[in-house]
């Protein structure tokens, strides 16, 4: 049902573009430069946080990694 009201958004938005704009292809040209300089503005965001995701999830291995492996140093219980 989300779904439903999302699209619906979207096509209210595109005919008011439309109407704004004169036609549905400058409407469309408009949609997609707007994209356009989304995808380009975001692609730094995203992968700076897949990169960091992937340092957090190295850094709990090693830590899983240390808490399992005995210490070689310490005492037989």
């Amino acid at each position: 049902m989300t779904f439903l009201f999302l699209a619906a958004a979207i096509g209210v938005a595109l005919v008011v573009m439309a109407a704004v704009n004169g036609s549905f292809g400058q409407a469309g040209g408009v949609v997609d430069e707007n994209l356009a300089v989304a995808a380009d503005r975001t692609e730094p965001i995203v992968r700076q946080a897949a990169s960091d995701a992937g340092q957090t999830l190295r850094d709990a291995g090693q830590s899983v990694k240390e808490s399992v492996t005995p210490d070689r140093d310490a005492a037989p219980r």
